[in-house]
């Protein structure tokens, strides 16, 4: 951005100063849930799609030269971290790996360790988006969040289908857990 001030030299006389902030190097983590909660979908498409999608966003709209970005996907089996690396090509195999990843199966993901282990890899202030349908417990991963938000700017995008929020009226129903 650029400001003009006058100079106490003179009074007729104008300065240009420029105010740089620096929009490269930037580092970006995306932490992706890929658990079983994860592939429900009613509407339009599976919450994993929408989750995908979220992270193509981030990805795409972050890559310039410069910048570096990192993938961390939680799932029942465990962790699986994509180093941060520049490019488009890293950026584009980094989205090719997150939707061939093999659905969850059964099990619960551990969010809080992703969450930690994201803030133990990203060593460089950066911007972290973390995706997914928060389901768990608060009181577990809500401090492993707030660590992690105290050393980089943080994006929370929670995915959720329409089919979540109510119910349809359908009658009796019987669940099984």
């Amino acid at each position: 951005t650029s400001a003009t001030a006058r100079s106490a030299y003179g009074a007729g006389t104008i300065r240009r100063v420029r105010d740089t902030i620096a929009d490269r190097e930037l580092e970006t983590w995306v932490v992706a849930d890929l658990g079983a909660s994860m592939d429900f979908g009613t509407a339009w498409c599976e919450k994993r799609d929408l989750a995908i999608s979220a992270a193509a966003a981030v990805g795409f709209l972050t890559n310039r030269t410069g910048n570096r970005f990192g993938l961390v996907t939680v799932q029942p089996s465990g962790l699986n971290v994509v180093p941060a690396r520049v490019g488009r090509t890293h950026l584009m195999s980094s989205l090719h790996r997150l939707t061939s990843t093999p659905r969850a199966g059964q099990g619960q993901i551990d969010l809080s360790l992703a969450l930690a282990r994201t803030a133990a890899i990203a060593r460089r202030r950066g911007l972290a988006v973390v995706v997914s349908d928060f389901l768990g417990d608060p009181d577990v991963w809500g401090p492993a969040l707030r660590r992690l938000a105290t050393r980089h700017e943080t994006i929370a995008i929670e995915i959720i289908d329409p089919r979540e929020l109510e119910l349809p009226d359908v009658g009796m129903l019987a669940l099984v857990d």
